[in-house]
């Protein structure tokens, strides 16, 4: 049996070599052999976590943490593109053949337990799959991939909330941020989440003031409270600004190229004033000499922020807008994502999977992570090919016990239920708390059966 992986993830799902053939018009692939589609034509990490880690890498090199020095965005783009060079060349577990070309000419690479198809995919049936040289349902397929299981690992695409200006000049999203082509004096984040703070740690370092506007009364839920207070108080010290419970009304774009000193200008509110026709008037918000005395702030009047680059971190959803999933049955939810079976990741069509961040909800918390979309992708290929291996690889112990890593300053990971969660689910009574606290000197690996940190 053959299988086919639109998009990808981490190389483990194409060096299972438990397929047996593929075929692709103009294309011999080696036997046993897994067919991966993918628009770069490599097996490599996603853009926006590639990009992210790759710009704090030159912060922590180049700028300093609290923002003291400027890093010239010339500096941070050849940080960037001298890094992608190296990892392309890098030898992959999947390689060991050589490039190829298709009959028309779409460049393939093949090895030893994959081939790398590089084009856009979308289904054609429940066992097929075309692949085009452009993204697009109406573009002409150039040629197309059986298989018997088919695995969706597309990731997803920056959520736009309607009436944000996005003009990839001076309204970004988590995507597009690799192109701000500058580096930010002042910079506004809308969103508290794992992306929003992860980009504010960067953007300090590199040299920019931050402010964080988060919606919720609390931000980076998932993690546990001890966590949450820490990246705060270190998000304080760093010199970010991080309002809570508010919302931006508005965004206003200059008309000029940024490079004219032009300034975004935004209204934040309070989320306690919404609809309330009675607020006092929108005040200046003040960036010089307003350090941040506490973690995290509210306020209780609108403010007038002006900043001359603004971040929309406001979530993602599922890249499916383009695979054609309707024309195998398969119906997305209200993100775009493909809904799952929760604890073999496949969709209810034949044998078609999806992990990562465009498979709907599953056991495997928290949603959307490196080491999530791991788990979910071993899991799809035990359960596709159940056959192949031992019973004890589908237990279910581990779904509780999946490491989690966020790339802040310094690094975060944890493991296992929060203090809130096991309360939660098993009383108060039956859980004991114990807090260990290390000096920075002390770091160390983590690694848990299946998958790592």
């Amino acid at each position: 049996m053959c299988f086919v992986l639109l998009g990808h993830w981490w190389c483990a799902i194409g060096t299972c070599g438990v397929c047996s053939h593929a075929t692709v018009p103009g294309v011999r692939f080696p036997s046993p052999v897994s067919a991966v589609i993918e628009p770069r034509g490599m097996i490599w990490a996603a853009p926006t976590g590639a990009v992210s880690k790759i710009h704090r890498a030159c912060g922590k090199i180049h700028g300093d943490a609290c923002g003291r020095k400027r890093v010239p965005w010339h500096l941070v783009n050849k940080h960037l593109t001298d890094t992608l060079d190296r990892v392309a060349k890098l030898p992959l577990p999947h390689e060991g053949g050589k490039h190829g070309d298709t009959a028309d000419g779409t460049e393939t690479k093949s090895g030893e337990y994959a081939t790398i198809v590089k084009g856009y995919a979308r289904m054609l049936d429940e066992h097929t799959v075309g692949v085009s040289a452009c993204c697009g349902l109406d573009e002409p397929l150039t040629h197309t991939v059986t298989g018997a299981v088919i695995i969706v690992a597309t990731g997803s695409v920056a959520s736009h909330l309607p009436g944000t200006p996005f003009d990839n000049k001076y309204v970004f999203d988590s995507d597009t941020i690799k192109d701000l082509g500058r580096t930010p004096r002042r910079l506004v984040i809308q969103g508290g989440g794992i992306i929003g703070i992860e980009y504010a740690f960067i953007m300090r370092q590199l040299g920019a003031e931050v402010l964080v506007v988060e919606y919720m009364p609390d931000m980076l839920t998932s993690l546990d409270s001890t966590l949450r207070k820490a990246i705060l108080a270190r998000l304080a010290r760093c010199g970010v600004r991080v309002v809570l419970h508010a919302t931006v009304k508005f965004v206003r774009v200059p008309s000029s190229d940024p490079s004219s000193g032009d300034v975004v200008e935004l209204l934040v509110e309070p989320r306690s004033a919404a609809g309330e026709a009675d607020l006092p008037p929108a005040a200046e918000y003040c960036w010089k000499g307003c350090e941040p005395s506490s973690p995290a702030s509210t306020i209780s009047s609108p403010l007038v922020v002006r900043c001359d680059a603004f971040m929309a971190a406001t979530g993602r959803v599922g890249n499916t807008s383009t695979l054609d999933l309707a024309c195998v049955g398969i119906k997305t939810d209200r993100y775009g994502r493909i809904p799952v079976q929760p604890r073999s990741m496949w969709s209810g069509v034949e044998n078609i999977y999806a992990v990562g961040d465009v498979s709907g909800p599953s056991v495997f918390l928290p949603h959307g992570l490196v080491t999530t979309g791991q788990a979910q992708g071993i899991r799809a290929v035990y359960s596709a090919f159940i056959n192949e291996w031992p019973s004890s690889h589908l237990r279910a112990e581990y779904y509780d016990h999946i490491p989690v890593a966020m790339w802040l300053s310094p690094d975060v990971a944890f493991v296992g239920l929060t203090e809130e969660d096991a309360v939660e689910r098993y009383g108060r009574r039956h859980v004991a708390c114990s807090i260990g606290l290390y000096s920075r000197s002390v770091w160390g690996t983590a690694r848990v059966s299946l998958w790592f940190v």
